[in-house]
């Protein structure tokens, strides 16, 4: 509907992950599950998830979520290791394993926060390597 944003493509288009998804991470199903305070539905529970992607672009070892309805046909053809799925899903895919939580959406979220890449944190001022013209002057409140 008018103003819903679609997070499925909206997360294909990130520039930061490459087509073959992110991976930064090395957790068992189990150890997911528990994160995300979800239930597994299907899968080993020492099945090794080791990075993310949208349900197109994951392979296995990759998580994905499953949302909306309208994506049924990719979650269907999804190669992820295991998905994000909503509480009382049934469509579930062959040979995925399935976490249901409330919001899958949200979870996922929560998964990138965490084991996404981390920028090194802003320190202020000027590298010791900076190279600096004669005669500038630098306002050190503004570095």
């Amino acid at each position: 509907g008018a103003g819903e944003c679609d997070k499925e493509a909206l997360f294909t288009r990130i520039p930061a992950l490459p087509a073959t998804g992110c991976h930064f991470m090395d957790i068992t199903l189990a150890e997911l599950s528990a994160f995300v305070r979800g239930d597994v539905l299907c899968g080993d529970l020492s099945q090794t998830i080791t990075g993310f992607a949208s349900l197109q672009e994951a392979r296995a070892g990759d998580l994905s979520f499953f949302h909306d309805a309208r994506y049924l046909e990719r979650l269907q053809k999804t190669q992820a290791g295991a998905v994000l799925v909503p509480q009382g899903c049934s469509d579930l895919p062959a040979s995925v394993a399935c976490i249901a939580v409330s919001d899958p959406s949200r979870a996922f979220e929560q998964v990138v926060e965490k084991y996404g890449f981390q920028p090194a944190p802003f320190v202020p001022g000027i590298h010791p390597t900076a190279v600096i013209g004669k005669g500038v002057i630098v306002d050190a409140a503004k570095v």
